[in-house]
């Protein structure tokens, strides 16, 4: 790669963009769109590694006091921290530990003074932060103990009841091992889904546990989870792994064509989440979609990170047109054939009785501990269906576990793809995640059914293709 000509591109882009502004002064929506394209590029070449962080800063820097003196915008007004935008790469930590994964699928009854009923914990999983349960309390498990009781009302209006949602009692929750040691849990989670819940354990126990008894109510017997099956290690799916010849340059451009097709544009009606964070009331693709695309794949060629004979651009070309997205900038003409997965997910939009969500809630025992994959490693805990969508539940650790955060920094990260026993192909967008180790809540778009048997799941990396194949316990 050309690293005089990365830093060349950004700064004629630059004046590029400046002159623009000047030529339409007193356009946000103009000055907005500058922004993303400067910031967009710069952000595109770091993640590539054709431009050092030093450099790009300094030329946004530039970009930044032009802005202020010809605009009379300070730095940083309505939430602009260029500096920040592109500055978002956490230190590398040290490589991990081989994560393991073990499908419990087991209902236990749980009881305090506000809830009453049964959760089903999906998974047991140890992985570099530490021991991990999948707890779900599927509709109608839980009932309230006094319905009308004053924890089961939330902050309103002065006079204005609200009921909120049933809370899993984690905090009775512990534990105790085949070796007597003792265990608390603390959750890892949001209160906004309060029906689904990672419980980690503390201390955090060996990884030979052939069982834990767990104890959800206080006085009421344990339930026995076993880890293992006849003093055996845990089954795990066959996982194969195929290499591939990717660069990181066509890594990011594969997976904004998934972020295209998961972010409204295709199934608008799952993504009603990230439209309520942008207070957007509309259905059709979200501002910022594809901007600065055109401008980040000339850059990505212009210092040779990207191969000129490459088939991305023409494809990204054919997918903004298939799903009518404007504003991209894309100069290469539309290839004819889309890859098999983007053409499948464009299928079962365009046929809308496909579309369908899940036809009753529930959850599905699925678990996969992966290899590492370009510095991440990955662990699925189990899924989650209900009128909202199909959720899988999926823990993510290792050097690159940051990747997962931001543009495009997620888009360097691997790809997850799945494919149903129908032959359908879905894919994934992050719809809730907690840092330090991530454990995240992962939407599939589109939904799965209840007739989905079994899963293939494809993690598209720079360096490999990990697939595994995922039997399915829907309860």
């Amino acid at each position: 790669m050309d690293r005089e000509r990365a830093e060349t591109f950004l700064r004629l882009l630059v004046e590029a963009e400046l002159r623009r502004l000047a030529e339409q002064p007193g356009d946000l929506a103009a000055r907005a769109g500058c922004i993303t394209r400067v910031i967009q590029v710069a952000r595109a070449l770091i993640a590539v590694r054709a431009l050092g962080d030093e450099v790009a800063s300094q030329v946004v820097d530039d970009f930044e006091q032009a802005l202020a003196r010809w605009q009379a915008w300070p730095p940083g007004r309505a939430g602009w921290d260029l500096q920040r935008l592109i500055r978002s790469t956490p230190p590398r930590r040290s490589p991990p530990g081989p994560d393991l994964a073990v499908a419990v699928g087991q209902v236990v009854p749980v009881r305090d003074e506000q809830v009453s009923g049964e959760v089903t914990v999906l998974s047991y999983a140890q992985t570099e932060s530490g021991a991990l349960l999948t707890v779900v309390a599927q509709p109608g498990q839980l009932s309230p103990v006094d319905p009308e009781g004053p924890w089961y009302t939330m902050p309103g209006p002065p006079g204005v009841r609200r009921r909120g949602p049933l809370m899993i009692p984690f905090r009775h929750f512990t534990a105790t091992d085949d070796q007597g040691a003792s265990y608390q849990m603390s959750y890892i989670g949001n209160g906004s889904w309060p029906r689904e819940w990672t419980l980690q354990l503390y201390p955090t126990p060996p990884r030979d546990l052939r069982w834990l008894d767990l104890s959800t109510t206080p006085g009421e017997p344990a339930v026995r989870i076993y880890l293992t099956a006849a003093g055996q290690p845990p089954a795990s799916p066959a996982v194969t792994v195929g290499q591939v010849t990717r660069r990181p340059a066509e890594q990011l451009l594969t997976n904004i064509a998934l972020r295209l097709l998961t972010t409204g544009t295709v199934f608008p009606q799952y993504v009603r989440v990230l439209l309520s964070e942008f207070a957007l009331q509309r259905t059709g693709p979200l501002p910022g979609t594809a901007d600065g695309l055109g401008a980040v794949i000339a850059a990505l060629q212009t210092c040779g990170a990207l191969p000129p004979l490459s088939p991305l651009p023409g494809q990204l070309a054919a997918l903004c047109a298939r799903l009518d997205v404007t504003g991209h900038g894309i100069t290469a003409p539309p290839a004819p054939d889309l890859p098999g997965p983007w053409l499948s997910m464009l299928t079962q939009h365009e046929h809308t009785t496909t579309q369908a969500a899940p036809g009753r809630d529930g959850c599905a025992v699925a678990v996969a501990a992966f290899p590492e994959l370009d510095g991440t490693m990955l662990a699925i805990l189990g899924l989650t269906s209900s009128a909202d969508g199909t959720i899988l539940h999926v823990h993510a650790s290792g050097p690159a576990y940051h990747l997962y955060y931001g543009w495009p920094e997620r888009n360097l990260a691997p790809a997850i793809w799945i494919r149903d026993s129908g032959g359908r192909w879905h894919a994934t967008r992050v719809r809730e995640q907690h840092e330090g180790d991530i454990t995240m809540h992962l939407q599939v778009i589109p939904p799965l059914s209840h007739g989905t048997v079994r899963i293939e799941v494809l993690l598209a990396g720079q360096s490999a293709e990990v697939r595994a194949t995922l039997p399915l316990r829907w309860q």
